[in-house]
């Protein structure tokens, strides 16, 4: 038979048994490698949701600040005003204070005691 080569018995069983302990370290990566990816898969859920969660978080707090930012707005409007209503009210008492002051004369009287 030509370029066949013989193995003896005893080298066969070698190399049997050489494949059947490559086989078992194998088995023992790939169920270390599953052992990983189940454990990243349940890392990245956790980490999808917290990220879920951050997000609608946020969403939220920009929403809160919009309306916040309304409610100042509408404050400083209503202040400014009250302050423009407050200045026209001391305008029109001095004016009116400074008119009865001058249609009103003071007596004093001339001597005390």
């Amino acid at each position: 038979m030509g370029g066949e080569t013989a193995y003896s018995k005893e080298d066969l069983c070698e190399r049997y048994e050489s494949m059947e302990r490559e086989l078992q370290l194998l088995k023992v990566e790939r169920e270390s490698l599953l052992q990983k990816f189940s454990e990243s898969s349940e890392k990245l859920s956790v980490v999808s949701s917290q990220k879920e969660n951050v997000l609608k978080d946020l969403n939220t707090e920009v929403l809160r600040r919009k309306n916040l930012e309304g409610e100042v707005k509408q404050f400083a409007a209503a202040f400014a005003s009250r302050q423009e209503s407050l200045i026209s009210f001391h305008s029109d008492l001095k004016t009116k204070i400074e008119k009865w002051r001058t249609q009103t004369p003071i007596s004093v009287p001339k001597s005390f005691g």
